[in-house]
């Protein structure tokens, strides 16, 4: 602090983390044991499942419409996701799959529908704690949704590319980042703590610390008699 602001330092500052470095280590190792610690027992492993559809517009076909336009291509994949999260098409999906516990507009909030880039295919995506369940889901709306979007559109035509299968691995959450993430929040913190608190430590311990904060000559400095290295007042009397 000098003058009523502070000077930053950066050789003093990485002195300043060199010393307190097992504080950093022991909130960095803090920070992970909590971020493990949250997600095994606090967040409940969930497993998503897709299938892939090729979709296509006759009409466009017969009229011989520029696939290659990514506008085109990105309407008809928004058109037919529109429809198969469709309460139409979802309530079918309930009574294929026999899952009369759940209503259309919970699996619609399992559902992910999104076109990959730039191409006419579509995936569903469906997330569910159950590997098995959420296998089942998706390979029943790959049954139902292409005839539906046909019946709907009169000119669509959707092909199934991949149905869907069990997925031993939770797609969420993720341990790893999770540990990786708590073990850099202890680290920041940890890094903010020991700064701030350096920053507002306005003691002054030796001569040092006179010339860096004040602009004034030392004339002299009193020996500490409880030192006992010094021959001071520890050694009075021996």
């Amino acid at each position: 602090m000098h003058q009523g602001y502070y000077i930053f330092n950066l050789k003093e500052t990485v002195q300043l983390i060199k010393q307190k470095i097992w504080f950093i280590l022991l909130l960095s190792f803090g920070g992970f044991l909590i971020a493990f610690g949250i997600t095994k027992v606090f967040l409940k492993p969930v497993y998503t499942s897709k299938v892939s559809f090729y979709v296509s517009n006759t009409e466009q076909l017969q009229n011989k419409i520029d696939y290659s336009d990514i506008n085109a291509a990105q309407k008809l994949a928004n058109t037919y996701s529109v429809i198969i999260q469709s309460d139409t098409v979802l309530s079918e999906v309930v009574s294929l799959s026999d899952l009369y516990h759940l209503t259309p507009s919970q699996i619609k909030r399992m559902m992910t529908v999104k076109s990959v880039s730039n191409t006419e295919v579509i995936e569903v995506h469906i997330t569910t704690r159950n590997p098995q369940l959420s296998a089942d889901i998706a390979n029943a709306t790959a049954s139902i949704a292409p005839s539906k979007i046909k019946e709907i559109t009169k000119t669509g035509d959707v092909e199934i590319i991949d149905k869907a299968v069990p997925n031993p691995f939770p797609s969420s959450p993720n341990l790893k980042f999770n540990c990786i993430l708590g073990v850099l929040a202890g680290m920041v913190l940890s890094f903010i703590f020991v700064i701030a608190k350096n920053i507002f430590d306005t003691r002054i311990r030796d001569e040092a610390d006179v010339k860096r904060y004040y602009d004034i000559p030392v004339l002299g400095s009193i020996p500490a008699f409880d030192a006992a290295t010094k021959g001071g007042y520890g050694n009075y009397g021996r």
